[in-house]
């Protein structure tokens, strides 16, 4: 009898491996595959431009420096500080520190990240479906869809820390656990005076989870902390005990502290330096421009593979005011759609009943309840809406939060895994092995059709082009770094401030970084935050008149002057014609014309 249970054990282990096997390599396949990155260089960033500029700069100073809130080899003359733009990812900053440890380049360490983002969702879903007892078919058919959302592939290396959102499954099982007869952190047993169990292995764990919620950026913390107050608020309510909602907010409180933790050396900076209001500029009216809309997530995805349902998405993006935001990413799939539906159907309408009483043994509750489900995904869409409750605090509160159709992606969570619920309960009423054969073959197709409908046809076009602006960009970096001696510095023109503008005629947000990424051992001046002493004398001294501006630059130490011309109204015509009469022709000109480099 023994033997057999130890034999029973093994087979179940080894079809859990092969369950979280499955999970990491079919949506990193799949994604590979529609990337066509068979045949690309991993060394070169799968996107680039826009935000993951700002990616890379970040990444690249982590490698060289340790560091990512200064950077010695950006904002000349002085050194760039970014306290004024605080960051609460600190757990992806460790792992991207970690993979620096290699000798990557920052290129190949933000693909490896990201590709690795795929894997890490589909194994942390496909572990907490295990853990609520969730077949395995199921369970890998969820974390297939879940990894491979709009959202993953949309955000990409863009909003690197957004893609990566594994921790998302992990607040889930906190909030069922939250929500069982045996919550976390406290006793069930009502009559002992101290209400906190921290020693058993579901407390451990759930803090850690909040723990690593807190380190996992502004959004996705601050998400966590609202589920886990409604769940405590909700679970209290309905098993007359203050006890849960102890517990709900002591699990806050480790989430906030370790988001507050990461802000320290901000909040330090602040009050040596002073406060910096034009760093982050926020307005409470952006929680309606960003905010979510259930529109943007039954539609279907942009580009989709059927012509008539591309067509679809475009024209509510054309004329909708709304539309062409970055709730576009938003977009649940038919799959998900149908699973939100019945999700908020379940705790609208009351189904299915809930077996669960307050006198149940331990453990008796550890499967998932789609009434949980509904309540999470109905909270999400009231806090999360234009016009919702996030924007109440975006104007009572703080506006510093302010993408709330970021929520989405729990709610992609809470109504795929409804329908591997429901689909899991509907075979259980039927008996026998052909049954299970049926059910196994069923949800494959489910996960097929949702693969075909949540992905476009093809994402290589941008990959494609990344490599070819990539190639350009790297090409001038070689001619610009020959040119000029180590540790030289450049001064860049159009002066443009940091973070967050506007474009400049035609220079784009971040696109100054482009010297920094493709060169070593040089300064750059781009990159001193806007509101700071040193980004304010850059502004002043790009002003002056080019023969005082020279002088200026000369006594202060810089070396070359780096000009994006398409950043005057004029295609840089003047500013040409000015260097060139001053300092002779340039020393360098990128193949396009639009970059150019003079010796001082």
């Amino acid at each position: 009898m023994l033997e057999r249970l130890r034999n029973h054990g093994k087979v179940e282990l080894l079809a859990d491996v092969s369950l979280y096997v499955a999970a990491a390599v079919l949506p990193l396949g799949i994604i590979a595959w529609l990337m066509g990155l068979r045949a690309a260089d991993i060394s070169v960033p799968f996107t680039y431009g826009g935000d993951l500029t700002s990616v890379l700069v970040g990444v690249k100073g982590l490698f060289e420096t340790g560091s990512y809130l200064t950077n010695p080899s950006l904002g000349a003359p002085g050194i760039a500080q970014f306290y004024d733009f605080p960051s609460a990812d600190g757990l992806s900053y460790l792992v991207l520190r970690v993979i620096g440890l290699f000798g990557v380049g920052s290129g190949t360490g933000v693909n490896v990240f990201y590709l690795a983002g795929y894997s890490a969702v589909g194994v942390a879903t496909a572990f907490v479906l295990r853990r609520l007892h969730v077949s395995r078919p199921s369970s890998l058919g969820v974390a297939v869809l879940f990894a491979l959302l709009p959202f993953h592939y949309m955000r990409g290396e863009d909003h690197l820390f957004l893609s990566t959102y594994w921790i998302i499954p992990l607040i889930l099982l906190v909030l069922v656990w939250l929500d069982s007869s045996q919550p976390p952190l406290v006793n069930r047993v009502a009559r002992r005076w101290f209400p906190f169990a921290l020693r058993s292995r579901r407390s451990i764990t759930a803090l850690l989870i909040c723990a690593a919620a807190g380190a996992s950026g502004v959004y996705y913390m601050f998400f966590g902390c609202f589920f886990l107050a409604a769940v405590g608020l909700r679970a209290a309510l309905r098993d007359r005990s203050y006890r849960v909602a102890l517990a709900a907010a002591a699990l806050v409180l480790v989430s906030g502290a370790v988001f507050a933790a990461q802000m320290v050396p901000a909040v330090v900076y602040a009050a040596q330096h002073g406060k910096n209001p034009a760093a982050a500029v926020r307005s409470p009216f952006e929680a309606e421009i960003y905010g979510l809309r259930i529109t943007q997530m039954l539609l279907p995805i942009t580009d989709h593979r059927v012509p008539s349902m591309a067509a679809m998405r475009a024209r509510y993006v054309a004329a909708s005011p709304g539309g062409n935001t970055e709730a576009n990413v938003a977009a649940l799939g038919i799959v998900g759609s149908l699973g939100f539906l019945l999700s908020i159907s379940a705790v609208l309408l009351g189904w299915p009943p809930s077996h669960r009483r307050r006198d149940d043994p331990p453990g008796a509750d550890e499967t998932v309840s789609v009434r949980l489900l509904g309540f999470l995904s109905v909270s999400a869409v009231l806090l999360g809406t234009v016009a919702g409750f996030g924007a109440v605090f975006a104007g009572a509160v703080t506006p510093q939060i302010r993408a709330y159709n970021r929520i989405s992606v729990f709610i992609a969570l809470f109504a795929l895994i409804t329908l591997g619920v429901l689909a899991d309960r509907f075979l259980t009423l039927r008996k026998g092995a052909a049954w299970r054969v049926a059910g196994s073959f069923g949800v494959a197709l489910v996960v097929i059709f949702g693969v075909l409908d949540q992905t476009p046809a093809s994402l290589d076009g941008g990959v494609k082009y990344a490599a070819a602006a990539y190639a350009a960009d790297a090409a001038f970096g070689e001619q610009v770094q020959a040119e000029l001696p180590a540790g030289a510095s450049i001064f860049q023109l159009p002066y443009l401030p940091f973070p967050e503008s506007p474009p400049l005629y035609g220079m784009a947000d971040y696109q100054p970084f482009r010297g920094y990424l493709h060169t070593t051992g040089l300064r750059w001046s781009y990159g001193a935050v806007k509101g700071r002493p040193n980004a304010i004398w850059q502004q002043a001294t790009a002003a002056l008149p080019a023969p005082a501006m020279i002088q200026q630059l000369r006594a202060a130490g810089f070396t070359a002057i780096w000009v994006q011309l398409n950043g005057y109204e004029d295609g840089g015509t003047a500013i040409h014609a000015a260097l060139d009469g001053l300092l002779g022709p340039p020393a360098t000109v990128s193949d396009d014309g639009v970059l150019a480099v003079w010796r001082l």
